[in-house]
């Protein structure tokens, strides 16, 4: 990472690229320095008082360089985060619309299924039918064919005694 830094100054501001994606950490600095110190009493608290307000802008400085540090690490950490969520958006968005056309020719497959079910109920149907009908056909056939049997039976017997 070393490699993508880099640091330009321009009067009193440093700004540090610290990621390929351009982040910049700008540091101000004053050329103000502190005066030397005076022998009163009033000028020592000044001083102290000068020294603390020195110390307080070095500590919000530290905190505001150690913020831009860390969102200069968090974003491009965010960002590959969400290049990484959209791509996984991109493929379950090409899942579903895959699913869908697969769900439309399962559909469509299964009228046609339908169709072709409602074809043969109607042709088992008339199948029945026509089985009735010729059932019904031998049944009549059958009945004089019987009548016939019979008569042969109790004739036999007759033709049998005469015989004795």
């Amino acid at each position: 990472m070393a490699s993508h830094q880099t640091t330009e100054r321009r009067g009193s501001q440093t700004a540090e690229i610290l990621s390929p994606r351009r982040v910049a950490v700008i540091r101000l600095t004053d050329g103000a320095g502190v005066s030397g110190a005076t022998v009163n009493d009033t000028a020592g608290k000044g001083e102290r008082a000068s020294m603390e307000g020195i110390e307080d802008r070095q500590r919000v400085d530290r905190w505001l360089e150690e913020s831009q540090y860390l969102m200069g690490r968090i974003i491009p950490g965010y960002l590959d985060d969400r290049d990484r969520v959209r791509g996984r958006l991109e493929a379950v968005e090409q899942d579903n619309e895959r699913l869908k056309n697969e769900l439309v020719e399962a559909r469509r497959e299964i009228a046609e299924l339908r169709g072709e079910l409602e074809f043969h109920r109607a042709e088992r149907t008339s199948l029945a039918d026509a089985f009735n009908t010729v059932v019904e056909h031998l049944a009549a056939l059958q009945k004089p064919v019987n009548d016939i049997a019979r008569r042969l039976h109790s004739a036999q017997p007759v033709a049998s005694e005469a015989s004795l």
